[in-house]
């Protein structure tokens, strides 16, 4: 039987460590909102996946509630009419974030890692983004 590819057992093993280390700046990221610990939680997990996602999660969980908390502060601010704007665009970048973040319909391990960390990423730019808006909410 002719091998079409010959690598050393060592290299398929460090393959896929290399393309997750390529990866690695997705969830290590300077995004706007995100915390100091997340950086330091990623560095600490060595690149193994199960301790990335868990910082992913506990970073994930913050975003999420810092999100809530200035998507109530801008819905208090604004009449009936600017609250469901706020609403319909609020439901348009959660339905844009699953689309852009989908990991695909039989994701392998590194597809799932990157789709929570763009889940991550996408959360923490929205929470950010609102809380500018909410800082300049006499110009919006």
């Amino acid at each position: 039987m002719k091998k079409f590819i010959s690598l050393h057992s060592g290299s398929i093993v460090l393959l896929p460590l290399f393309w997750l280390a390529l990866s690695m700046p997705a969830y290590a990221t300077n995004t706007p909102g995100m915390r100091a610990s997340f950086n330091a939680c990623i560095d600490r997990s060595g690149g193994v996946t199960s301790s990335m996602n868990d910082c992913i999660g506990i970073e994930l969980d913050y975003q999420n509630s810092r999100l809530k908390r200035i998507y109530k502060r801008l819905m208090a601010a604004f009449d009936k009419a600017g609250q469901e704007q706020m609403r319909q665009a609020e439901q348009a970048w959660n339905a844009m974030m699953k689309a852009y973040c989908d990991p695909g319909p039989e994701p392998g391990t590194g597809q799932s890692l990157d789709a929570y960390g763009c889940t991550l990423n996408e959360t923490a730019k929205r929470a950010s983004m609102l809380e500018y808006m909410n800082q300049h909410k006499s110009n919006v």
